[in-house]
């Protein structure tokens, strides 16, 4: 799967709101984490994450379907759910 945004909408805040569409439905769903891989030469789009909280794993690799470009993982922790008293 990919992530984008058609040029002529960028800049308009649909990538933050896609973003935190997901992050939201990630919390909904009792996950704790959202991961996702982004090719290392795609500085627009490291810039984005990173402006939204995500952080790199540490993960490297490469573009299943383009072996010569390197990618690397990056997370975005999601709040902890607070421990059930009693």
């Amino acid at each position: 799967m990919a992530m984008w945004v058609a040029s002529h909408a960028r800049g308009r805040g649909v990538a933050d709101a896609l973003v935190n569409a997901l992050l939201e439905h990630a919390r909904g769903a009792g996950l704790r984490r959202v991961a996702l891989d982004v090719a290392d030469d795609n500085d627009r789009a490291i810039g984005f994450y990173e402006r939204v909280g995500f952080t790199r794993t540490g993960r490297v690799g490469a573009l299943p379907h383009q072996p010569q470009v390197a990618e690397f993982e990056m997370e975005h922790v999601l709040d902890e759910v607070p421990a059930v008293s009693g």
